[in-house]
């Protein structure tokens, strides 16, 4: 009950905040609205985030929007994040690009903001460029020594795929 009623408000307070035109506060409804599992809520100052230039408002929406495999939306705000530097961001608009669903696949994108992620010592993107040289995916050749170097690196920044995939790679 105590926990609910800060909750609430809390709420109350990044509202009048929010309303202001504090983007901290905009954000922070749009994670209590995903909490709480009210869609419309959430998107609403998730947006009110964005438009303003909030980059991690812009990589929740493109998640939000991926979830639908509502993709082009997803595209548009992962891009704008991507472009101010989110790892997350470029590792999903990589991922957008090669599986091409809903966007036209471009591989040379895709391997692209992969590599970008990858360099920031993005994990997951790091995992995904080391399976893609392991298996020869995503227009990249096959390089198992190449592939070793990232998912080792992936790895070390805690991904546990890439930790087993290395393991049994290079005992």
């Amino acid at each position: 009950y105590d926990e609910r009623n800060r909750l609430e408000e809390a709420k109350k307070w990044y509202i009048k905040a929010g309303e202001q035109g504090n983007v901290g506060a905009m954000l922070n409804l749009g994670l209590i609205y995903d909490i709480e599992n009210n869609i419309n809520e959430k998107k609403k100052w998730y947006l009110k985030a964005a438009e303003s230039g909030n980059i991690q408002a812009q990589y929740n929406l493109g998640v939000m929007f991926m979830e639908k495999n509502q993709n082009i939306e997803a595209e548009k705000y992962f891009l704008n994040a991507s472009l101010e530097g989110d790892s997350d961001a470029q590792n999903n608009l990589g991922m957008l690009y090669a599986n091409g669903k809903y966007v036209n696949k471009n591989i040379a994108l895709s391997n692209d903001w992969l590599l970008k992620a990858a360099k920031q010592g993005n994990s997951m993107a790091q995992f995904n460029i080391g399976r893609n040289y392991l298996n020869g995916d995503n227009g990249l050749p096959k390089n198992k020594a190449v592939a070793l170097m990232w998912l080792k690196k992936a790895a070390k920044n805690g991904h546990a795929q890439a930790e087993l995939l290395f393991d049994g790679l290079y005992p």
